[in-house]
Parts: structure tokens; C-alpha cells; sequence
């Protein structure tokens, strides 16, 4: 199979309708993918700090907007837990965990509808990781290097238990430490 990531000029940039209707609903369907760009990945749980899944060789990076943002298509489960207050959910009793590693994707934007038409297809949401358990960072991590990480989750209407993310890692930017006692912002210097 051609690798399409090293084509002159190429620029993987889908909409939003395009992500949900040629790439999560295939994925979900089990069709083929017209570009086998996205591959799956575990982005939640207790060993899933976004600086560590996504430094490895199989991640496909993309340039982003400026040098030191770049941006990554994944596919992911979701994994269903009772209510609590780390979680942030759907409707009900039960909730998606968005916990990972020393912190965990902090729902910023509610669900924006993704229309076709006058027909519902999906949603999207916007998250941002943010830190709060210092102590689970590991002593070789600088707080001031694992930059800012931000996550489009894609979800089709009545199959919310897989999504197709885009994650973009900003370098020049800082990420988020909430203080786990109080749930106070602290500010990195």
C-alpha cells in the first residue's frame, strides 16, 4: 500500500460530515476506509498521557497551523461507568470515562450537532487534557514541555461507544494543571 502521508501537497483535512459518513461510519460498518489513515488507539485509561501514546513511530502526524501544532486522526472506544464527578457523559445514569493517565479530557464545548441536511448524522465535542495528579507525571516529565492537547470527538447518532478523534498537540502552548483537592487552576510558570 502507497504511503498518501508523503504525496507533494497532499493535506489530509476532512470536514466534519466527511469524517463521519467516509471514515467512523466504515469503521463502525466494517468497509473499507477509502485511505487507511486513522489508525485505532487507547486513549483512555491509567497509562494514557498523550505526550506517551502518541510517541511512537505508528502515530501519522500532520502539520498544523503553525510549527509547533501538528494534528492526529485516531479511532477509539469509549468505555461506560456509573456517574461520578471525573466523568464526563451522555445522558442517564452511566457516563464515558474520559480519565488518562495523570489527568483526564476535560469536556469544553457541549455537543454541536453534525447535520445532513435536515437529517441528524453525529455529534462533535471539544475537549482539553488537563493534569491533575502531579505525582502520576513521572519524574523524567516537565511540566512545561507536554504542551497543550486538544480533542474534536466524533460520535454517530445512536452509536456513541466508538469515536473518531481529532487530536491536535500544540507546543507553544501549556497544558492545564487543576489542582485534584480544590479543582483551582494552577498556573505553570
Amino acid at each position: 500500500m502507497v504511503n498518501i502521508w508523503f504525496v507533494p501537497g497532499f493535506k489530509f483535512d476532512p470536514s466534519d460530515k466527511q469524517l463521519l459518513n467516509f471514515y467512523l461510519k466504515a469503521k463502525v460498518l466494517g468497509e473499507k476506509l477509502p485511505i487507511d489513515c486513522i489508525k485505532e488507539k487507547e486513549i483512555y485509561g491509567p497509562r494514557a498521557n498523550p505526550w506517551e501514546i502518541f510517541n511512537d513511530s505508528s502515530t501519522q502526524w500532520i502539520t498544523g497551523k503553525h510549527e509547533l501544532e501538528k494534528v492526529v486522526y485516531i479511532f477509539a472506544s469509549l468505555t461506560k461507568i456509573a456517574a461520578n464527578k471525573e466523568s464526563s457523559g451522555i445522558q442517564g445514569n452511566e457516563h464515558n470515562v474520559r480519565k488518562a493517565g495523570c489527568g483526564m479530557w476535560h469536556d469544553e464545548t457541549g455537543r454541536s450537532p453534525i447535520m445532513e441536511g435536515k437529517n441528524l448524522i453525529g455529534h462533535k465535542r471539544m475537549l482539553v487534557f488537563q493534569i491533575n495528579d502531579i505525582n502520576g507525571l513521572g519524574d523524567e516529565v516537565c511540566l512545561n514541555k507536554v504542551g497543550y492537547w486538544k480533542m474534536h470527538e466524533y460520535f454517530l447518532h445512536g452509536f456513541e461507544n466508538y469515536v473518531l478523534c481529532r487530536i491536535t498537540f500544540d507546543g507553544s502552548k501549556k497544558t492545564k494543571v487543576i489542582k485534584a483537592d480544590s479543582g483551582t487552576l494552577l498556573e505553570l510558570i
